[in-house]
């Protein structure tokens, strides 16, 4: 009797399985993360990033709560011989596998309305959560909490159940071994490569600019953390998630191997989005950032190459020329930025952030009107 207690205690001694079993099952998700991130940093529009962010939390979730009703156990779980069964030992009803996973699932449906709704506003940058820092406290702890109570009960019980199976009625128990599906260990060895191809592949991936000041020699110069080739770009390749210092670093580009017409391009569009960061930032004393960022970037240029750059400038872009007329129309194919302003916001005296209820589209078209006499 005493031998029979002890190897059903056995069954429940998973804790550090249900650990492992967690990180592999992240490594599983890891090609939908991968997708993740390359839609959200292509400039792909609000409407196709709402679709995106409805169809991942429905694999998401389906992942989750559907391999435990139809397996009893997840590809992380599968591969370290643990599965979820009812207190009775029988197989889990649909109730309970939704049960088992209803705080997560309350958590994807707040995230899902809060970045719809920034969506809604054009605020794309960050993921769809845009630069509100209360939801991120808010959110970050509720997360916190739960999961410390998850540990926490899990510990201080012979079954090891946490939290999530008291309310479903479950328990999660080691396999037998001639129980465990056929192909386990390949099952096993494919999570550990995901894990790993997940730790290298995103720094090959998009990614959102990152831009930084630093102080040199008492001067205070943007600095651009681009992973991407500096090279000279044309108008038709640049996005609304270039910000007006990857934008002046493309023009300096252009003027080094003299296509003055894209160096055009891109200084007349960083002066765009310069001004229209400069209406939705609160702090105005930020607002002449591109202003120095253009002198400092042009100071490095060769005396004859500026004039000659300033020469296509007079010649192909004045006011009311076809040049000006067919840039102002890419202008208006690219659209309002949707990255977060930092480079500007830092420029600042007082810091900050954006301004309540910034109308994105209509200041964007009041610039395009003022700037390229659209009417």
């Amino acid at each position: 009797m005493k031998k029979k207690v002890n190897d059903n205690n056995k069954r429940y001694k998973i804790f550090w399985r249900r650990t492992f079993a967690i990180f592999l099952d992240g490594a599983a998700m890891a090609p939908l993360m991968w997708l993740d991130q390359v839609l959200w940093n292509i400039g792909t529009g609000p409407l196709s990033l709402f679709l995106w962010v409805i169809l991942s939390s429905i694999i998401a979730i389906c992942y989750s709560v559907g391999f435990v009703y139809v397996f009893g156990q997840t590809f992380g779980k599968m591969a370290t011989g643990i599965v979820v069964v009812s207190n009775d030992n029988a197989k889990l009803k649909l109730r309970q596998a939704i049960l088992r996973h209803i705080v997560p699932v309350i958590f994807t449906l707040a995230t899902i309305v809060f970045v719809t709704a920034n969506l809604t506003d054009g605020k794309i940058y960050n993921r769809g959560f845009g630069n509100n820092l209360q939801f991120f406290i808010w959110f970050g702890s509720a997360a916190l909490i739960w999961g410390l109570l998850e540990i926490l009960t899990m510990l201080t019980n012979r079954k090891r159940r946490a939290v999530h199976d008291f309310i479903a009625g479950t328990v999660v128990i080691k396999q037998i071994p001639c129980n465990r599906i056929s192909g386990h260990r390949k099952i096993l060895w494919t999570l550990i490569i995901l894990f790993i191809l997940n730790m290298i592949i995103p720094n090959f991936l998009p990614e959102e600019r990152n831009l930084t000041f630093t102080t040199i020699s008492g001067k205070r110069q943007m600095e651009s953390k681009l992973k991407k080739n500096s090279n000279c770009i044309s108008i038709n390749k640049i996005t609304n998630q270039y910000d007006p210092v990857d934008l002046m670093i493309t023009m300096k580009s252009c003027i080094n191997s003299k296509e003055y017409n894209k160096a055009a391009e891109n200084l007349f569009l960083a002066k765009i989005f310069g001004m229209f960061d400069a209406s939705r930032i609160s702090d105005k004393t930020a607002g002449q950032a591109v202003v120095v960022l253009q002198i400092n970037i042009m100071s490095n240029v060769d005396k004859d190459q500026r004039q000659e750059f300033q020469k296509v400038i007079n010649n192909e872009f004045s006011k009311g020329s076809d040049g000006l007329k067919n840039l102002c129309k890419s202008f208006n194919k690219i659209g309002y930025p949707i990255y977060y302003p930092i480079y500007m916001i830092s420029h600042g005296m007082h810091g900050g952030g954006l301004v309540d209820d910034f109308d994105a589209k209509s200041r964007w078209e009041e610039l395009l009107s003022i700037n390229c006499d659209n009417k």
